[in-house]
């Protein structure tokens, strides 16, 4: 049985309420056909935002230098174009080169032809680049936020956050479009103005992922290990694995305000699909292991967990080999998350409460 088309008021589109677009952008103008390189059913569907001067000029999606990094990124991640269709959310270039100019009508009709085309091609997985993109595959995007900060639906218009959800996966549960699995991530045109290469990478490593998802119409997830420490027997176990591992160990702390010393339980991973996890009462031969010298680990953000350890702890990690998130750091200092408002609830910063009562300088 084929995914199911998801009448327009299940997705809330919003566009009664939305701003009817620039008044003189024409009425009617040239609509793109799809590019469907792969009819079958199953084959991957890229979904941009919409047309440039490029592609109204040849007639085909992603042809211009957004469509060139396209390019780039699915050889980088091994895929060949010609396995994969690709579309617009509307699918005619508007005035300006701004989502915002389009017309209420121009978009209803190409939100409508979107879910005509999910139901028809039937793909395994829908790549959603960018805001517009993701906010008309999956139910529950964001499009408007008020004055306290909360989320609502809202409109296309106000599609937002890309860069908060870059790389999720979707499934019916969240209301996709066609009911089919989507996967998030930035438009090329993004990925262009970062010439440091880290938003092309993540993007390459998202049409990895997307690719990987093809082969099965639910969502697929990695089989995972991981070993909770809880006695003294499971301890003396994971200690001989870890203090023999041959290549650096990943590491990650977990905190809370209640238990002494503030650390809640330490985590090492010796390969992406195996973890050990000491909760707290084991947390003494986790603390043994760190100081050796001989166990070289990598942390998520070293910076603030080996600090905390050395302060609250008086635990001093031997073997710290690097930090993974200095760089995320440097480029983007929002990265670290989201903060937390007076009721302990989560919206949007540039720093966390985290962040904000233990300052760190890099050495």
């Amino acid at each position: 049985m084929g995914p199911r088309l998801l009448p327009v008021e299940c997705l809330d589109y919003g566009l009664s309420r939305a701003a009817p677009g620039d008044p003189k952008s024409p009425a009617s103008r040239r609509w793109l056909a799809p590019e469907l390189n792969a009819p079958e059913p199953g084959s991957p569907l890229i979904c941009g935002r919409y047309p440039g001067s490029d592609e109204m000029r040849t007639g085909r999606p992603f042809v211009g230098q957004a469509g060139q990094q396209l390019d780039r990124m699915l050889a980088a991640a091994g895929i060949n174009r010609n396995r994969v269709n690709v579309t617009n959310v509307v699918s005619t270039q508007p005035a300006g080169n701004q989502f915002s100019a389009h017309r209420a009508a121009d978009v209803e009709r190409g939100l409508a032809e979107l879910s005509e085309l999910i139901v028809r091609l039937q793909p395994s997985i829908v790549v959603a680049m960018g805001n517009e993109a993701s906010w008309a595959c999956v139910g529950d995007w964001p499009g408007h936020r008020d004055r306290e900060g909360r989320l609502s639906r809202g409109s296309i218009y106000g599609a937002r956050d890309i860069q908060k959800r870059r790389g999720y996966l979707w499934g019916p549960a969240e209301h996709t479009l066609g009911g089919v699995k989507v996967l998030t991530t930035l438009h090329p045109s993004a990925v262009m103005r970062d010439v440091s290469g880290i938003t092309e990478m993540l993007v390459t490593l998202d049409l990895e992922k997307a690719w990987v998802q093809r082969d099965s119409p639910v969502l697929t997830r990695p089989p995972m290990r991981i070993k909770i420490i809880r006695d003294d027997m499971q301890a003396r176990d994971a200690l001989d694995v870890l203090s023999n591992a041959s290549s650096p160990v990943a590491c990650d702390i977990e905190i809370t305000r209640t238990w002494p010393h503030g650390v809640l339980c330490v985590g090492f991973a010796t390969a992406a699909d195996r973890a050990y996890v000491f909760t707290p009462r084991m947390l003494h031969h986790a603390y043994w292991l760190l100081r050796r010298p001989t166990l070289q680990t990598v942390w998520q953000n070293g910076q603030f967990d080996l600090h905390f350890l050395s302060t609250r702890a008086s635990v001093d990690v031997a073997g710290h080999l690097d930090d993974i998130i200095v760089a995320w750091h440097t480029r983007w200092p929002e990265i670290a998350g989201a903060a937390l408002d007076a009721d302990g609830d989560k919206r949007g910063s540039k720093a966390t409460r985290k962040a904000n009562e233990y300052r760190y300088v890099a050495d």
